[in-house]
């Protein structure tokens, strides 16, 4: 037998131990387990449809230039990037409730 055989037994026990139903705490299964299988009719129960989005709309590339940032407050990054990333592009501020609004 060559010797990199047993290098590669290793990787298939792995693979019948995780092929198995049953599985360890912290460890979750890539297939449905049993008692997903019976609360199947419960997937998308709580969801409605949406209205479509304005048209026209489109996808953005990737590689398109930035035209704003998105940023949360309280800031984790410091207000000088904040003040150079508003002179060149838009900054939009979420904040988590109408008492955290500074009007502009």
């Amino acid at each position: 037998m060559k010797p990199y055989l047993f290098l590669l037994l290793p990787l298939f026990c792995a693979q019948i131990l995780c092929s198995q139903e049953t599985y360890r705490d912290g460890f979750l299964p890539k297939w449905l387990t049993e008692e997903e299988k019976l609360r199947l009719h419960e997937i998308d129960h709580d969801r409605e449809a949406t209205d479509p989005p304005a048209q026209p709309s489109r996808n953005i590339a990737e590689f398109e230039p930035m035209s704003g940032a998105l940023i949360r407050y309280p800031l984790g990054i410091p207000y000088s990037l904040v003040a150079l990333l508003s002179e060149t592009v838009e900054v939009v501020t979420i904040v988590a409730d109408d008492n955290l609004k500074i009007a502009a």
